[in-house]
């Protein structure tokens, strides 16, 4: 834990607007900003206070009288949050007031080192014991300074003794001072290319700040950074940090050796934060999930947790599943386990088999001499023998078995396994494709000729990352920032400062990681006209899309087209997907929809691909909870009822007919009545001569559906029992 402080000159040296158009203290009041924001994403645990000085007013420990006037602690000591940045950006103005750094740097130092005596908490002390002390000044240096050079020494061994860091950021501290009689000020100034992008020469206070300031970082191992060092380095938002807990099987290898080892993960794919605590008004809030579900009926019934089940795909139908069912069904190992399975050349296990989210480090066991060594020797054989162990990994008793590769990392400081995850058969994709002829001599029109090899060549020459310095990441793959992260963290801190505001514009940093021309354009001006000419584009020819029509063109029957109308009663082009599953041959219940243009393919399937969407359309009609299946239904009828038309076929139209006189009765003689007024809202009719000359239906029929009310035959009456008188007779 870092207890860091933050001091910001607001004098009227600081008020001084460069070239571009920006303030020295708009400049620090960004970087600060941006500094916050980086500890607030991060959920740092580093405590941070901010002091002015050139203030207004006073506000400080040590102001008694005139001394220490005009430095004001603006934020005590604790997490960054976004109340703070709000602070920086809003509230903070230039002064009129000047101050001596000097004396900023006593008060901001005298209380950092007083709030870390008040700690008491045991853990808190020992995790800022192992941070840092850091002090961080904001200003060009542009201020008197009224400290004599003994009393000055004596404040900065102070400073080392209590273990402070000082940074500096404002004008480059390493410029020299050169005579340039052009530069308007004292001739003493520095030149513009060397101040940081300042256009005003220095002044002899900043001369002598600067010094002082070179001093006291040469003695407490500090650092400088002028503004566009120091935007540029806070430019890019960090992750939470977190530290990687050793994993400490053993390593299994037969039925005796047993060698202790801890793993740590290396790599690991890096999710999008939940920001659970981040996002609440109360950080110290705990924060809970509530899930209600409700019915769709129109008055939204609550369902109760007892009452919900979960339930499987499987074919068409839903499968359910209860937590007994779900707790028996997993697969369950015992205790967690490392063992090796075998060992194999490692020219088997080929780049594209790697799989997994994360790679996992197997070192020795810490303190163990003897793993230690066994380890080493299964490091130097595996490398000598360019083998790789094959291990069966269990994580926990709760984790599900996974197969992976122990390939050995040995070099004169270090020795250890990495562990890649391999993937089971059921994760391979067999794919093929027709081979490429390679040896330029070939007389295939795939080959290349010597002369594209060469400039391929060249071309990999000319984009070769390993030749690019070393102090630029933006070419170096693992030093690239993630850019669906950091947009993520530019949206939420402009919402969380303003929640008002629109979506910012993609920053600068953030579009340099996308763009990619960035990093090419070393070669596209000089090799673009000579790779146009080595390998022309030519604009294939589109191939024929199947369909229906000329997919089962040998069926005898030929399939409707799409509609174009959008009513759902065409088929859909047939894909990859369609070709590879399974036949269905009844209408499920989870997409009858789907399950009926599947069946109707197959001719000998059509009979029994209406009668089944009949049956499926009664089932949701009668077996609804509420009205929750009345709008799936009606979409089932206006698919059976379309695809009829354009079949008019006359058996295929009798039995949807029939389908519709037997709804009928069903509906107004028990119900659901009101599935009928829906029907009559969507002014659904059976099928008449006007829309397919096959059906035995008239018009007049049709239009008399809907209005004719059912006919409700009268119950008969029972046959009166005869009493006792009159069987009495008949004996």
């Amino acid at each position: 834990m870092d207890i860091v402080g933050l001091l910001l000159d607001v004098g009227p040296s600081m008020g001084f607007t460069d070239q571009d158009g920006n303030s020295c203290l708009e400049k620090s009041k960004n970087i600060l900003s941006m500094l916050v924001q980086r500890k607030i994403f991060s959920e740092s645990d580093d405590k941070v206070c901010l002091f002015t000085y050139g203030s207004t007013g006073t506000a400080n420990e040590l102001a008694s009288g005139n001394n220490y006037e005009h430095i004001s602690m603006e934020r005590d000591l604790r997490k960054a949050d976004w109340g703070l940045c709000s602070h920086i950006q809003n509230t903070i103005q230039a002064t009129d007031h000047e101050v001596d750094f000097m004396d900023a740097l006593i008060v901001t130092s005298t209380y950092l080192i007083n709030q870390i005596n008040s700690i008491n908490d045991k853990k808190e002390k020992k995790k800022i014991s192992e941070g840092r002390r850091l002090i961080m000044v904001f200003s060009n240096l542009d201020n008197p300074v009224a400290t004599d050079v003994a009393e000055m020494k004596d404040i900065i061994e102070g400073f080392k003794d209590n273990k402070i860091e000082i940074h500096f950021i404002g004008p480059n501290l390493s410029s020299a001072a050169v005579e340039d009689d052009n530069q308007p000020g004292p001739s003493t100034g520095a030149s513009n290319s060397s101040n940081g992008g300042h256009s005003k020469a220095k002044t002899d206070n900043q001369i002598k700040c600067e010094s002082i300031a070179q001093e006291i970082i040469q003695t407490l191992d500090g650092c400088a950074y002028d503004f566009r060092e120091a935007l540029a380095a806070v430019s890019v938002f960090e992750n939470k940090q977190k530290n990687s807990t050793a994993w400490s099987p053993d390593l299994i290898i037969g039925e005796k050796l047993r060698i202790p080892i801890s793993g740590y993960k290396m790599v690991s794919r890096e999710s999008l934060p939940s920001f659970k605590k981040c996002s609440a008004r109360n950080p110290d809030e705990d924060i809970t999930k509530k899930f209600d579900t409700f019915l769709p009926d129109g008055t939204n019934t609550e369902v109760d947790k007892e009452d919900i089940i979960k339930g499987y795909r499987y074919g068409t139908d839903l499968v359910p599943f209860t937590d007994d069912d779900m707790a028996n069904m997993k697969f369950k190992c015992d205790v967690r386990e490392f063992s090796v399975i075998g060992f194999t050349k490692s020219s088997n296990i080929k780049r594209h088999y790697f799989a997994g989210k994360d790679t996992m480090m197997i070192a020795a066991k810490k303190n163990n001499e003897e793993a230690a060594v066994a380890l080493s020797a299964l490091c130097t054989a595996l490398k000598e023998t360019e083998t790789v162990g094959i291990v069966r990994k269990v994580y926990s008793a709760r984790s599900s078995p996974t197969i992976g590769a122990l390939i050995p990392v040995t070099d004169a400081e270090v020795e250890y396994l990495v562990f890649i995850e391999l993937p089971f058969i059921e994760d391979m994709r067999e794919l093929e494709f027709p081979s490429l002829a390679v040896e330029p001599s070939s007389s295939s029109k795939s080959a290349p000729s010597q002369q594209q090899l060469d400039a391929v060549d060249s071309l990999i020459d000319a984009m070769d990352m390993s030749a690019q310095p070393e102090d630029d990441d933006s070419v170096v793959p693992c030093k690239m920032k993630n850019p669906t992260l950091q947009r993520l963290y530019q949206v939420l801190a402009a919402r969380a400062l303003d929640d008002t505001c629109h979506i910012p514009e993609l920053s600068p940093m953030i579009s340099n990681i996308v763009n990619s021309t960035a990093y090419s354009c070393r070669w596209i001006d000089r090799d673009q006209e000579e790779f146009s000419k080595l390998f022309t584009l030519e604009t294939a020819a589109k191939t024929a899309k199947k369909n229906n029509d000329n997919v089962y063109k040998d069926s005898g029957v030929a399939p409707s087209k799409v509609d174009e109308k959008g009513d759902g009663a065409g088929f859909d082009s047939t894909n990859l997907r369609d070709l590879n599953q399974e036949e269905i041959t009844e209408i499920g219940t989870i997409d009858p929809a789907r399950d009926f243009d599947q069946m109707l393919r197959s001719p000998k399937l059509a009979i029994k691909a209406y009668t089944g969407m009949t049956e499926r359309i009664l089932q949701f009609i009668t077996e609804t909870v509420g009205s929750s299946l009345y709008e799936k239904a009606l979409r089932c009828i206006k698919k059976l009822r379309a695809a009829a038309v354009k079949s008019n076929d006359q058996e295929l139209l009798e039995i949807v007919n029939h389908f519709f006189s037997s709804m009928k009765s069903l509906l107004l003689n028990k119900g659901p009545k009101d599935f009928w007024a829906e029907l009559i809202k969507e002014k659904i009719t059976p099928i008449d001569k006007d829309e397919a000359s096959n059906s035995d239906v008239s018009a007049a029929d049709k239009n008399s559906y809907l209005s004719e009310i059912e006919k409700v035959s009268a119950p008969a009456e029972p046959e009166p029992m005869e009493d006792a008188d009159d069987m009495l007779d008949m004996i």
